[in-house]
């Protein structure tokens, strides 16, 4: 990879068989994943915010007044004090107009190579047309634990890549939200896009949840993927504990009969709200391991969708804190 403060690197595809075009060629998530070790960004708001935590994860100390070493910059890569998740450049696919938008980003990130192509190229190339002439590849990398994303958001660690999310400077006061088994991958990115809109402090994944890193979670995120702190825990229950030692009061969402209504309990100061699957709701195990279980109160028989609920109950946390919202506007672009 390039030096992140020179140009990126532009090559102008002049064959639509071209090799190295082919991660891109009719992509499926699963091909990605597996055979590759991949994963795809569409649309340019996604690959901006994406190159943009990409070059904010070389400078972290210094957005936190210390001295940034130099070494993760000149070498073009993470560095290692960065708040997970870890991001790596596989390379760009670009047509002209996105190529344009994106260059301030593409230079300030070193990112590259950089791959050009007439729009229905692009199109030709990735079998469909909705990324509007703007996709890139990263490179799948090891998932965090739950101690790194922890020791992560302890060193007010989060990129500046987030600046455009409610309540960034809450820092670990902000809660936690933990994903118990949250298949549906529409909701996985909703979530994300809630946790960076009220200002979350990270998200912690069980290993059963869905591929924050999966084309359409990145999408629905609006690329809020890479600016949220995130982890994956192979054993919630055991980082549940994990978190309990590190200070963490674990507060459990769920319509329980003994649940309290979320207005009555404090949302702040090292808490960890944890949402379950639609249907299954948090395991049994999770509940019983929580300090407090909580509801959002709601007509008798319409349960609120996980996503939704994330919202209302990351809403809440900001209304009782004295925050009084966002400070973006969260009807607009995201």
């Amino acid at each position: 990879m390039s030096n992140a403060a020179s140009s990126a690197r532009v090559i102008e595809l002049a064959d639509l068989d071209d090799p190295r075009a082919a991660p891109y060629r009719n992509v499926r998530d699963a091909d990605l994943r597996g055979a590759h070790g991949l994963y795809l960004v569409e649309s340019a708001v996604c690959i901006e915010r994406w190159l943009r935590a990409i070059e904010a994860r070389r400078r972290p100390a210094a957005a936190s007044g210390t001295d940034a070493p130099t070494h993760a910059r000149r070498e073009g890569r993470d560095d290692p004090r960065a708040a997970p998740p870890r991001l790596e450049v596989h390379s760009l696919l670009l047509a002209p107009p996105a190529l344009e938008r994106l260059r301030p980003a593409l230079d300030a990130a070193g990112a590259g190579p950089v791959y050009a192509a007439p729009l229905e190229v692009v199109e030709r190339i990735s079998g469909y047309d909705h990324h509007h002439g703007a996709l890139a590849m990263g490179r799948r990398l090891p998932d965090a634990g739950a101690d790194e994303l922890v020791d992560a958001i302890d060193r007010s660690a989060m990129p500046p890549a987030a600046a455009d999310s409610a309540c960034r400077d809450a820092g670990s006061a902000a809660p936690l939200l933990v994903a118990d088994g949250i298949v549906h991958v529409d909701n996985m990115g909703s979530i994300f896009r809630n946790a960076a809109a009220f200002g979350a402090a990270g998200v912690l994944l069980s290993r059963d949840s869905a591929d924050p890193l999966m084309r359409k979670t990145v999408r629905i995120s609006m690329g809020h993927v890479f600016t949220v702190p995130w982890a994956v825990a192979d054993d919630l229950r055991a980082a549940i504990d994990l978190l309990r030692r590190r200070g963490y009061r674990i507060v459990a969402a769920e319509n329980e009969p003994d649940a309290k209504p979320i207005g009555g309990v404090s949302l702040r100061n090292r808490v960890a709200v944890v949402f379950g699957a639609e249907g299954r709701g948090v395991a049994r195990g999770i509940l019983d391991a929580a300090d407090e279980i909580v509801r959002i109160p709601t007509r008798p028989g319409v349960p609120l969708n996980v996503a939704i609920a994330s919202a209302i109950v990351l809403h809440e946390a900001i209304r009782a804190d004295g925050n009084g919202g966002a400070r973006g506007d969260l009807g607009g672009r995201g």
